[in-house]
């Protein structure tokens, strides 16, 4: 099992990981890190730094362990370019939360729209924090993922305000079916 960098996850990142979570499952944790977890959660649950049941915490004692790495991570920083990097990333969050209000109270699509440049702006602001923070880098690629299943996501709401607004035989036009095999309902003759 290996991170991005193609070493092993680390402890403070699944430590980290089952915090922000709270409660999680093993399958769940996995595909929040993206990688195959079962051998450090068997040695942290082992070592009693997580609590296993149904889902999987953190104890008193792992969050005291990941204070302890925390900290170590925090030693080797660039206090002033991590807090410029948080600096800028807090008005790129704003932005972001109103795009989600947008479309959370209008459902448009327009506000869809605009999450290509919120993600623009963040890549190099991401960037600046994993200088400092490598582990900070793997937002990067979540982000992407999100931008991509939000693309994906608008070309489905087009198609159904299309759907909605459209006559049915632009509608098949536009899904690429021949508009020549239809008959234009004023005439006999063939659409051309």
């Amino acid at each position: 099992m290996s991170n991005a960098a193609g070493g092993p996850v680390s402890e403070l990142t699944v430590l980290q990981a089952v915090r922000l979570k709270g409660r999680v499952s093993a399958h769940d944790l996995a595909a929040t890190l993206a990688e195959d977890v079962t051998n450090p959660v068997e040695r942290l649950v082992e070592s009693g730094l997580l609590i296993e049941g149904t889902t999987l915490r953190i104890s008193q004692s792992g969050r005291v362990r990941l204070d302890e790495l925390l900290t170590e991570e925090r030693a080797g920083v660039d206090a002033a370019a991590l807090a410029a990097a948080c600096d800028d990333f807090h008005s790129v969050n704003t932005d972001f939360k109103m795009l989600v209000t947008d479309w959370q109270l209008n459902r448009d699509a327009a506000a869809l729209a605009r999450m290509d440049g919120v993600h623009e702006r963040v890549l190099p602001i991401i960037a600046a924090a994993a200088a400092q923070l490598p582990r900070l880098d793997a937002y990067r690629a979540k982000l992407h993922a999100a931008l991509e299943k939000n693309s994906s996501r608008r070309y489905r709401l087009a198609d159904q305000a299309a759907r909605r607004l459209l006559p049915h035989r632009l509608v098949r036009t536009a899904r690429g079916a021949d508009p020549c095999q239809w008959a234009d309902p004023r005439a006999s003759r063939q659409i051309r």
